[in-house]
């Protein structure tokens, strides 16, 4: 209880006994005043912030003549009660989408079960128009699409048209189809679409890491290449004159079969051969094979130098128009506004998109949090189209390796819903 007495000094007043025997009055300086009984001629102006009702009752029997404007803090509660009922109440239907909208704990002022960016701008606009609301969640957790089979809309949008609820906030996408259905406020965020990935970590324990740089079709090639090369040497030399002589240590012939195969592997460790050939075929052959090997080391290296130094995920999804390319499978949520986008569309990777999703209608998820988990449980092989705001809050909060895989495309509005008229 902070009292004010009829001087500009601020005094804290605590209160040792019920029967305000024992009052103690502390000056901001530090000083201390204890009482054993309260002073008659003192006059103070107290501003309670809460006060227990048994306690504001033992005030009154005590005598609070001596001070003005003490109020119990369930009379203060109880007027706030009584503002708020001559306001209008307004019936908000909601979605669990963080940040936006998230449930909570129930606050003991309010009765607010739910908190998050639309709560807060709720509550300034109650205080700006002057209203009450009360939040409930949407049943079948959609944003809204039509249904041709029964001509209804589901979801936020249906329950604005049946008048379940008088206003919608979410993350509504402001779409024509919508805008002829229920009336849209002015926009109150801008968005984009963006994919929702996870990469793969790499197999760092992995004992066949050096054969990653090159993929198998090159391995076959090279070794291909290398088994040719030998038995050419073995044929040239075979051929040639000049390259019919025994070794001086071991008698064998220069470019037998044996010693032709490793006179086309010592290229490939930048190693020189003891006997060089001497004929013009040979020495032609070992050019361009030399020239061949110091190649594919080269790019072998450059090859092993990214694959341990580009960072620790190898990711497949660099874009969306990988998606296109069919790189990964992927879902969006049923009927919702990124699906009708890509539906609609006329540039060639989106119609890409949207036959892929129209062909595989199990991919795609009723809710945002049935497609973040989708993601969760497979990651590298699944991803998930939605809106850069939502996704950009996941990978910020989740910490799962979740990305965010750009360019941003297709700018879109967010929009408070209510009936038309």
């Amino acid at each position: 209880m902070l009292l004010h007495p009829l001087s500009n000094h601020s005094l804290r007043v605590h209160c040792m006994l019920p029967s305000l025997v024992g009052v103690v009055i502390r000056h901001e300086g530090g000083r201390e005043k204890r009482f054993h009984r309260l002073p008659p001629r003192t006059r103070f102006v107290a501003n309670v912030f809460y006060l227990d009702p048994l306690l504001f009752s033992l005030l009154i029997l005590a005598g609070v003549p001596p001070f003005t404007g003490i109020v119990s803090g369930e009379m203060q509660r109880s007027e706030k009660r009584s503002k708020r009922q001559s306001m209008p109440l307004l019936k908000v239907l909601g979605l669990h989408d963080p940040p936006y909208l998230m449930r909570s704990g129930e606050d003991y002022e309010t009765n607010t079960k739910y908190e998050g960016f639309l709560v807060d701008m709720l509550d300034q606009l109650g205080n700006l128009v002057g209203f009450e609301y009360e939040i409930d969640m949407v049943k079948d957790g959609n944003y809204g699409s039509y249904n041709n089979a029964t001509q209804t809309w589901t979801g936020l949008i249906g329950g604005i048209i049946t008048g379940e609820a008088d206003l919608a906030a979410a993350p509504l996408t402001i779409t024509s189809g919508r805008s002829d259905a229920v009336e849209f406020s002015k926009p109150w965020m801008y968005t984009g679409i963006s994919v929702l990935y996870k990469h793969l970590p790499v197999d760092s324990g992995s004992g066949w890491m050096f054969l990653r740089p090159f993929t198998l079709s090159t391995w076959i090639a090279v070794a291909i290449m290398y088994v040719g090369v030998s038995l050419a040497y073995w044929v040239v030399a075979r051929c040639s004159p000049e390259e019919r002589r025994r070794s001086t240590e071991s008698g064998e012939p220069v470019f037998g079969i044996f010693n032709t195969f490793w006179a086309a592997f010592t290229p490939l460790l930048l190693r020189g051969n003891q006997d060089m050939p001497q004929a013009l075929s040979t020495r032609l052959l070992t050019g361009i094979w030399w020239s061949f090997s110091f190649l594919i080391l080269v790019l072998y290296s450059s090859m092993v130098a990214k694959e341990f130094t580009t960072g620790h995920y190898r990711p497949k999804v660099s874009s969306w128009k990988d998606l296109a390319d069919g790189a990964v499978n992927f879902g969006t949520i049923k009927g919702g506004s990124t699906q009708r986008y890509f539906k609609t569309s006329q540039i060639p990777e989106y119609q890409k998109i949207a036959e892929f999703l129209a062909s595989h209608p199990e991919l795609s998820s009723s809710s945002l949090a049935e497609g973040v988990d989708r993601v969760l449980k497979n990651p590298g092989t699944f991803a998930f189209i939605m809106e850069t705001t939502s996704a950009e809050y996941l990978a910020a909060t989740r910490c799962e390796n979740l990305v965010v895989v750009g360019p941003e495309f297709h700018r879109s509005a967010y929009g408070l819903a209510l009936r038309k008229g």
